[in-house]
């Protein structure tokens, strides 16, 4: 999960505040819409927390601008890989791989006898060990844990074995154009799966997969935000890109509205069922991508008109425990619903709507109370040792914000 990059000591605020948001619309995405029947007015909240999941793509573009942003910067640097590669072991693998060794090294020993489901889960084991669980099979859900949003932190750290090569080899000046083939790979590859999917049904599932998780067909928000990084190094483009960003995110926004309120956007992306649903199945993910660009910039304008907002306390503290609340959730989800259901908590809460929010607000203090014990505890120490791979040029000192990135609905 990249670092903050701000151009200024410590962290940035609104970036921070963009993380906030990310992680706050996955989990609206995956704990209050889940199994929720609510027709009519009563309804509204429930649909328009659907659209959570693309806080996965603002993750994405997030991460692309900060992580090109730093390597840009320390390109030249002394240990350029060094450097890069042992911040990012310690910050993403300590807490990934306690949750793995938790889930199928501890749990097992202790829940007897293993379901169907459970005994699935761990026989696909090796596909997370190997930071592959988007190559794998998707069948990550057990009755008592599940590991399916584990497919973004694969998507990632393969982007992050490959990016730092490609800058270093390519330099700063093919950065742009590096950036803009790994955009066009993906929409050619989402082109391909659906038309093979069109042509042949019994290509659906895996399609839907591979549009969803498969790293070449996700490039498009690491892509976007790594062409914003690079773009803000020149003045010439700078200035251009912020004069197109509130157009363009004007134009984007009306677009993805548009197909929201046809019902187009779904990320549960099938067959397509319409030359629109087709349309945004190849296109979709890049517009949103593009969006999120748009955003990013505005936001890091001096004295924006987002800054304000996003630089909110609130949003900046869900944006500091975004990684383990991110890991933390997506784990939980089966106990949640095997041991808090919701239909236990409508009575109390005096009704079906107000029982699923209380459910999710429950389940939302669980897991962030976890996080912040997780940050505290277990991954503080292991941050402090980035202090002894940190670039020594002159370049303004940076802090690591963690970034969880995409999650799939289970």
């Amino acid at each position: 999960m990249p670092e903050s990059e701000n151009g200024q000591h410590g962290r940035s605020h609104v970036l921070d505040g963009l993380r906030g948001v990310a992680v706050l619309l996955v989990l609206t995405v995956h704990l209050l819409t889940r199994g929720d029947a609510n027709q009519g007015l009563r309804s509204i909240p429930f649909k328009i927390a659907e659209a959570g999941w693309i806080g996965v793509d603002l993750f994405f573009v997030l991460s692309g601008f900060l992580i090109t942003s730093i390597l840009l910067r320390e390109l030249d640097a002394p240990h350029y890989f060094r450097n890069f590669y042992m911040r990012r072991v310690l910050r993403i693998f300590p807490l990934y791989y306690v949750s793995l060794a938790v889930v199928f090294l501890v749990i097992p020993r202790i829940v007897a006898p293993l379901s169907p489901a459970a005994l699935g889960v761990i026989s696909h084991q090796k596909y997370a060990w190997l930071y592959a669980v988007n190559l794998g099979p998707y069948d990550f859900i057990g009755d008592w844990v599940s590991i399916a949003h584990f497919w973004s932190l694969a998507v990632e750290e393969q982007f992050y074995i490959l990016w730092p090569l490609l800058l270093f080899f390519g330099r700063s000046r093919r950065a742009a154009g590096i950036a803009i083939a790994g955009l066009t790979v993906s929409v050619l590859m989402r082109l391909g799966l659906t038309a093979a999917a069109l042509l042949n049904p019994r290509y659906a599932v895996l399609a839907t997969w591979g549009i969803q998780c498969w790293t070449p067909c996700r490039l498009d928000g690491l892509a976007v935000g790594a062409l914003v990084a690079i773009w803000k190094r020149n003045r010439v483009t700078r200035v251009k890109l912020e004069r197109a960003s509130i157009p363009v995110f004007l134009v984007t926004g009306t677009i993805l509205a548009w197909m929201a309120w046809r019902g187009t956007i779904n990320y549960a992306i099938w067959i397509p069922t319409s030359p629109l649903m087709g349309l945004y199945k190849i296109f979709g993910f890049s517009l949103l991508a593009i969006f999120f660009g748009s955003v990013i910039t505005i936001a890091t304008l001096r004295h924006g008109p987002l800054s304000g907002i996003l630089s909110m306390q609130p949003l900046r503290f869900f944006g500091k425990y975004s990684y383990g609340l991110y890991v933390f959730h997506g784990l939980l989800v089966p106990t949640f619903e095997k041991y808090l259901p919701r239909q236990l908590l409508e009575p109390l809460a005096g009704g079906r709507t107000l029982g699923a929010f209380l459910y999710f607000g429950l389940t939302t203090i669980v897991s962030l109370a976890i996080a912040i014990a997780s940050f505290h505890l277990f991954e503080s120490p292991f941050l402090r040792l980035k202090s002894h791979f940190e670039s020594q040029s002159d370049a303004p000192s940076v802090t690591e914000v963690v970034i969880p990135l995409c999650a799939v609905e289970p």
